[in-house]
This record gives C-alpha cells, structure tokens and sequence, in this order.
C-alpha cells in the first residue's frame, strides 16, 4: 500500500513572513507565483529570522519595532553566468553571530522552487542588519554591511566555498560612520563610496580595488561637522566614466565631488547656495543623517534615522536641485513633511519619494518641472518596514507582519460626495439629488473599480433600494432620492 504525501515541508520557529525572489513570493514560508499572485503547490521556502520575523524585499526601509533606520538597496541577485542560481541576504534586526542566523544564502531555482545548496555566517563582527548585495565577478559575491548603527564593512563570499572574508572600510585611519556604495554592480573590478571621514571632517570617495582585496580613501578639502551625509554616486556615461557625489559642509551650500578612476584624482567645488532655508544638520549622537539621492538630472535630499528610539528627524526639510546641462546646480524648492518621519524609501523608476513613521506614510512626487509635489498621505498601522519589489509595487509591512501592496492600477482611496439638497430641505416631496464617487490609487490618479454602497436614513436610490454594488469607471454620478426628514450616511467600500 501507497501512501500519497500531502505535506512534506515542515514550518516552525521564526521565518520571514514575506520574502521577494526572481519569480516569486514566499509568503508565510510557502511559495506565490509573482506575476498572478497565486500558490505554488508543494513549492516552500523557509527563511530563518530573528522574532521579530524580518521580511525580505528587493529594496527595503525599516521604520519601526526595534528597525528604525535599517535600508536595503539590493537583498538578492541572479548569478551573472547562471541565472538559476539566486543569492540572497537577509535584512536582520539581531547579531546573526549570537543567534546564529545566516547572513547570505546562496539558493537553486527549478520553475518556482527554491532549494537552499549553501548558506554563511558573518566573520565575528557584532552586526545588525543593513546588509546589501553589491554584484559579483566569475569568483565571489560581494555584500555590504553597516554594522553597530557607526561601521562598514565589504565582504567577498566565495561562490563555491561559501568562505566570506571581511574588508574593514572604517580601519586603517578612516574611521568612515557613514557610507554609501554605488549600486548595483562591480565597476570595472572596483567598488566605489562615498564616504563622511568622521576622523577629519572631510567627504570623500573610497575606492576598493577587488583584485588586491585593499581600499584606499581619497578625501575632498571641504570641512563638515564629523560624519553624518550619506550620497548617492552618479556616473557618467560617456569617456572613462567620471563618479559624482553630493554633499553640504553647513547648513547652507551644496557641494558635488568629482573622482576620476583612471587618475584617482578627487575634486570637490561649490555648485549652490541656499538663502533662508530652514534646515538643520545632521546628529551623530541622534544618528540622524542627511541622504543625498542622485537620479536623472535631479538631486533630492531628505533625512534618515539610525535608532531604536526615534528622536532626531522631526520637522526635517526635504530639498530638491536640478541639474542643468551644463552640470550646473539650480535649488527648485523644498517641502516640510511637517511630521517627525523616521525613514524613507525612494523609488528611482517613478520619481516617487516615501517619507514615514510608524502610522504615516507620505508619497511625494517629482514633477516633471522638477518640483515636490505631496499628492498622497497614508496611515499604516504601525508600520514595521516600507519596501519596493523589483515590479516597482510598494509594500507595508506591519509590527505584526501582516502585508499591504500598492500597485498603480489598485484604488487604496475611495471618495464620496453629496450632491446638492435644497435648502429648505424636504418638504414632502422626493428630492432627487446625486453621489459622485471617484477612486485613487497611491500616486492621486483616478482609477476603476467597483464599490458596494449602502444608504442610511431617508434615502434610495431610483429603483427603491438602499444598497447597490456600482461600477465606478473615472468619476461616477449615481441618481438618488431624498424621501423624508433625517441624517443620511453613506456607506461604500470597495469589493
């Protein structure tokens, strides 16, 4: 006799609740396929996490619950010979050395199942989260990781051994609190960074020679209150490829850093200075420090916050430059959030900046004249981590790990108005009057879908009922009546 296995993966202990691969979302530890949302059967994935059940996204912010401040750039990439090998690490909010967590995962793809053939634990570095996949070469994967909130360190990890060694970017002389890598590749057997040189003050680039596995650190002449400006780099694509970094000494200028990779030379220049905007700078006791984002022909800087307890970001202005033809710098405006935000995620793609807390999420866009524009805000509940998958949907992640999705084609906001009673009210006769319903998806854009409403009081609709389920298609007027005295209420909700 036969006995037909039903269920053959067993799932216990504390997993990752949502988890972006390739193809697929493991969710729950059990395998969807990505583009229909639908279950893979008999395909699951269990990734180990700390209890606080740390969700994995292509591109991740932490926001609450012991998270504040934590971003990923880049949690997962496909091998660049073999794209059925996947390489994944895990954004933790615990020392993966002491609970023995894995950091780096190299997995197996057939279809939509995902098979662990190796996994590595980090070199004995006191470390929590803020890990990032840079790329990799024929021979190793390389992983960032800014460790005790201040320090950052690369590491290799050999493709076949799994062995993973540690390049301190903070010894040697430059103690670097803050750090950004370019993303997402290996440039010509280098890795380059911006840096903030707590040890003198200066910005600079650092630039990490893979062949030799050595870094050297080249600093500008700007002065700056210790480290607390992280930059994007932008790099040109025509010539040899020229790297820029953003930064501000005070309150008031911007500077752009300019490194040659051929020459090594680093140059540093005023390209703007601000009048009367009030902003205030950095805090390296708070750990919360400026993030200077470069895309397309814009700079965008707004604040990010490195502790468990969120103070230090409240009131912080988001800034916003353009960048002429000519290289020139022209300051386009600011925007005041006017709440305490703890983090944000900016999507590159859209030109859409989040900026939020644990129970507000605002979407700010950047126009096409090059200027913010809010055109959303949002109220999670308790809100653990804001994440972006690599089709550009958005995430909410909740304390409790439950998920919410924005996607453009999805109404999250459904808007209902009143039209016009007379007024001296009903005076008995049917008063016939109108509900106009529009419905917006995260950016304010009007989408379709279908409600169901239902009429409270003394009101109908023109066949006598009080509840319909309605097809809302752009803005929708729907007819109905007034038929006596009373308070009348409307209730829709989209199904």
């Amino acid at each position: 006799m036969s006995i037909n296995v039903l269920v053959s993966t067993m799932i216990s202990g504390a997993i990752s609740k949502l988890v972006e691969l390739p193809n697929a979302y493991i969710i729950n530890g059990h395998c969807y396929d990505k583009v229909n949302i639908a279950p893979v059967a008999q395909s699951f994935f269990t990734l180990p996490a700390s209890s606080a059940c740390e969700s994995v996204l292509k591109e991740m912010s932490t926001i609450g619950n012991g998270f504040v401040g934590l971003k990923t750039k880049q949690s997962y990439i496909q091998d660049m010979n073999d794209p059925n090998i996947v390489y994944l690490v895990p954004n933790l909010n615990t020392n993966a050395n002491a609970t023995g967590i894995n950091f780096f995962y190299k997995l197996k793809k057939n279809s939509y199942k995902y098979t662990v053939v190796g996994k590595s634990q980090m070199m004995a570095i006191a470390s929590k989260g803020d890990y990032d996949i840079i790329g990799d070469d024929p021979t190793y994967v390389y992983v960032s990781a800014r460790h005790n909130n201040e320090y950052f360190s690369i590491f290799r990890v050999n493709k076949e051994s799994l062995v993973c060694t540690e390049l301190n970017i903070q010894a040697a002389g430059n103690a670097n609190r803050t750090v950004y890598t370019v993303y997402p590749q290996v440039v010509n057997g280098h890795i380059y960074m911006s840096v903030a040189d707590y040890a003198s003050s200066k910005f600079g680039i650092v630039d990490v020679d893979l062949s030799t596995w050595t870094k050297t650190a080249y600093l500008g002449t700007a002065a700056t209150l210790k480290g607390f400006q992280y930059s994007d780099i932008s790099i040109d694509d025509a010539g040899i490829g020229i790297l820029h970094a953003y930064f501000m000494p005070n309150v008031n200028e911007l500077w752009r850093m300019d490194f040659n990779p051929v020459t090594k030379e680093l140059t540093d220049v005023k390209v703007n200075t601000l009048s009367n905007i009030p902003i205030t700078t950095g805090s390296d006791t708070n750990l919360s420090y400026l993030h200077f984002m470069v895309n397309k022909d814009y700079i965008i800087m707004a604040a990010r916050h490195e502790r468990t307890v969120p103070t230090g970001v409240a009131e912080r202005k988001i800034l916003l430059w353009k960048i002429e033809t000519d290289n020139s710098v022209t300051f386009k405006g600011y925007l005041d959030p006017e709440f305490a935000y703890t983090n944000f995620l900016f999507s590159e793609v859209d030109d859409l900046l989040f900026v939020a807390n644990s129970v507000r999420v605002d979407v700010i866009a950047i126009t096409v004249d090059r200027n913010l524009n809010r055109v959303q805000s949002l109220t999670p509940s308790y809100l653990h981590t804001l994440g972006r998958d690599s089709n550009g949907n958005i995430f909410f992640i909740n304390n409790d790990t439950s998920a919410h999705v924005m996607n453009r084609e999805i109404p999250i906001k459904l808007i209902t108005t009143l039209g016009n009673i007379p007024a001296d009210g009903f005076a008995g006769t049917p008063i016939p009057t109108d509900i106009t319903f529009k419905m917006e998806n995260h950016l304010g854009e009007v989408k379709n879908g279908k409600v169901r409403v239902d009429l409270l009081g003394p009101a109908v609709f023109t066949d006598g009922s009080q509840s319909k389920d309605i097809d809302i298609v752009g803005i929708t007027k729907i007819s109905i009546l007034i038929v006596n005295f009373g308070d009348i209420t409307i209730n829709a909700v989209n199904i």
